[in-house]
């Protein structure tokens, strides 16, 4: 995985300051995006016939990203679907 601000396993705040860096427009909004398209994962594998063990590979990847990404919820802790 590439560093980004400065961080290997990058969360939401450091996401958010390169797109304030780079001024990309509605940053919030995109980020929720990719997270709930990413959160998708297992629909995306399953309808490409992707092996059961790699999605689950992949899928944990994913979750342990969107883990660090998603916005948070009330008093400051992730929401959960």
């Amino acid at each position: 995985m590439a560093a980004i601000n400065g961080s290997g396993s990058p969360s939401r705040r450091d996401i958010l300051a390169v797109a304030e860096t780079f001024d990309v427009p509605d940053a919030k909004s995109i980020v929720d995006q990719v997270v709930d398209v990413a959160s998708r994962w297992n629909e995306f594998a399953s309808l490409y016939d992707v092996g059961e063990d790699l999605t689950d590979e992949i899928g944990s990847e994913i979750k342990a990203m969107i883990k660090k990404v998603k916005a948070p919820g009330p008093q400051g802790k992730s929401e959960r679907k």
